[in-house]
């Protein structure tokens, strides 16, 4: 089984994080508040204070952040020289085609995965609408079958088939985005405390 790394324990991080230590993976994970991974701590999760830990402790480190410049801020750590030994930066060319309900998505040399939509969905219906828990970036999403996803690096050897997943569809614009990271923010932000001489 792998030794993995997560940074970013939130709705979608940490329900994959859930799944992966089912399948018996390893997985060290970080987040900004730890009170909200403490139930993945109480599963078996590893838990390290900084990106930087989690790249020290893993063999593959995965992200789940709200945003381009969280991912930066990430990279600045995990990715600067000497933060893990078993750091290595590689430039691959990430393709993706689809072609009726056929999907595919290769990472270079490294990974590969080929999919299809399923005619009536997993449970009945062929698109879930706006799903508890989903971004609202995400309204819709249209549930397809594996039929091959393989991932060859940093000594792994993955292989699956006949694993479940969801094709988002994007449906908003950037006047609606900007709205939906703006409201984000001063969620992530938390409650501001009141000034001692604020009238309550």
């Amino acid at each position: 089984m792998a030794n993995l790394g997560y940074v970013g324990l939130g709705v979608m991080g940490g329900r994959m994080v859930d799944r992966l230590m089912a399948k018996g993976h390893t997985v060290t994970g970080t987040n900004r508040t730890k009170s909200k991974a403490q139930w993945l701590l109480d599963k078996g999760m590893k838990w390290a204070d900084t990106p930087r830990g989690v790249a020290e402790s893993s063999d593959v480190v995965f992200s789940m952040v709200t945003d381009s410049s969280a991912l930066e801020a990430i990279a600045n750590v995990v990715l600067e020289p000497g933060a893990s030994k078993k750091t290595e930066t590689r430039y691959v060319a990430i393709t993706r085609k689809t072609e009726g309900k056929d999907h595919e998505i290769s990472l270079g040399q490294y990974g590969h995965f080929r999919g299809h939509l399923l005619e009536g969905g997993l449970g009945g219906a062929p698109k879930v609408v706006n799903p508890p828990g989903a971004d609202p970036i995400h309204h819709e999403y249209q549930q397809g079958r594996t039929a091959k996803m393989t991932y060859n690096d940093a000594d792994q050897n993955w292989s699956w088939e006949n694993s479940n997943y969801m094709l988002g569809k994007f449906t908003v614009n950037s006047v609606q985005y900007e709205k939906y990271t703006a409201g984000l923010a001063q969620k992530m932000a938390g409650p501001k405390e009141p000034k001692p001489d604020d009238k309550q």
